[in-house]
């Protein structure tokens, strides 16, 4: 399981805040949501 640090889910919530592509915004949700320890399950409900 990959973690990622509470810096981390910073900086990839601000840059979700600027983008623009919504395909790009989705993969950057999944990735937040994975460093939050969710599986693949959860993140495909939430998505």
């Amino acid at each position: 399981m990959h973690k990622i640090s509470i810096e981390e889910a910073k900086k990839i919530s601000e840059i979700r805040n600027t983008i623009k592509d919504k395909k790009e915004d989705k993969r950057l949700h999944a990735i937040q949501l994975r460093g939050q320890g969710k599986s693949n399950k959860e993140i495909a409900e939430k998505l």
